[in-house]
């Protein structure tokens, strides 16, 4: 089994040598791609804007989502994202009415879909540009796929490209995530540098990586299905359900995978704790806290971890030395590689979503039936 990984990680390493993006597994190129990050600066160096609004669902927002709370949490940053990540008629009227208050050049939409047909997010750029006078001022950016056909005026929006091979869910460290971050005046050249050295440590030393991966799915094997993220720093909370998604999306398939759960510390050990130490013993856990959180909610977090362990309960613990630029870069890489090795322990093919298309599909039918 270690060789098995030990042979695929050597297989990454030669992807991130070749040039373009010319397999799935070349998301690993991106904090790497210069052109990339030349390609981020250059649409928005010239952008002094205070309210970006992301209208994405997803892989196209989550991870932003995700870096942009776990730094401004507990801060008010002079240029603020908004997510559209939702069909939420009253929540796009409320915007429209802010929006009417506020300078169109100090305001741009970055509307995110790789395909062009993402339903949920064609619908909150209808319903915006239907409810909203559409002035001169307001920024447009687009950020797409190759083919895309996405319904927007391609001379007034900037419009950037994912590259094909890259899904969703693996995006936040092309376009997707850079553009709207980067307006925020978060440091994406910082967060790339935190994923490059994630990839080159896991590289040059995989025993580590490879031993916690092999341990996660022995504990699989062993009836341990559900997989807990205990969250015990509330502002890695969105990054928790970014998290969620890569392991559900990429490990859900051919009746296999872990059903990944999200619980905060220490609010859920008053709702949860109960069935996680004295019920039914399927779940495994992952903790999660960064260094700079505060004393009480290390100690919770130190009580369970040894309450987990006179119990037998399988545990993992992933620390940040600190919440920064850096440190989430290195966290997310980390995860997307890690999930590779998983699909591969598991016999799965962990790119695309093939049972997620059967609802669009069908939801496309129903609101053509009602005429929506």
């Amino acid at each position: 089994m270690a060789l098995e990984l030990a042979t695929y990680l050597d297989s990454l390493s030669q992807t991130l040598k070749k040039e373009g993006y010319s397999t799935e597994e070349s998301f690993l190129k991106l904090p790497f791609d210069e052109d990339n990050l030349r390609e981020v600066m250059e649409a928005t160096k010239n952008l002094n804007v205070t309210d970006v609004f992301v209208i994405g669902i997803g892989g196209s927002s989550l991870g932003t989502k995700a870096i942009y709370e776990a730094l401004f949490s507990y801060t008010n940053p002079s240029t603020k994202l908004h997510f559209l990540d939702q069909i939420n008629v009253e929540k796009i009227q409320y915007l429209v009415k802010d929006l009417e208050k506020k300078d169109p050049k100090k305001t741009a939409f970055i509307t995110i879909s790789k395909s062009g047909k993402t339903l949920e997010t064609r619908k909150n750029y209808e319903l915006l540009k239907e409810h909203l006078p559409w002035k001169a001022g307001f920024h447009e950016i687009l950020i797409t796929g190759k083919d895309s056909e996405f319904p927007i005026n391609r001379e007034k929006a900037t419009t950037l490209t994912i590259p094909q091979e890259v899904g969703g869910r693996f995006s936040v460290f092309s376009p997707v995530g850079l553009v709207p971050l980067a307006l925020t005046k978060i440091d994406v050249v910082q967060l790339l540098k935190g994923a490059m050295q994630a990839t080159k440590e896991i590289s040059e030393n995989p025993e580590k990586t490879i031993k916690n991966v092999t341990e996660v799915f022995e504990n699989y094997k062993n009836g341990k299905k559900i997989y807990n993220i205990f969250v015990f720093s509330p502002k890695l909370k969105t990054l928790a359900f970014w998290y969620q998604q890569l392991l559900g999306e990429s490990l859900g398939k051919e009746n296999k995978g872990f059903f990944p759960a999200v619980s905060e510390g220490s609010k859920d050990l008053h709702s949860l704790q109960q069935y996680f130490a004295g019920g039914t013993q399927n779940t495994q856990h992952e903790f999660l806290i960064s260094k700079d959180e505060n004393k009480y909610q290390q100690t919770i977090m130190k009580a369970v971890q040894e309450t987990y362990k006179e119990k037998q309960i399988p545990f993992r613990t992933h620390i940040l030395e600190e919440t920064n630029e850096e440190e989430l870069g290195k966290f997310m890489q980390t995860k997307m590689m890690e999930v590779l090795l998983l699909a591969k322990l598991l016999e799965v093919n962990p790119f695309g979503q093939p049972d997620v298309e059967a609802y669009k599909s069908k939801t496309r039918e129903l609101l053509a039936n009602e005429n929506l």
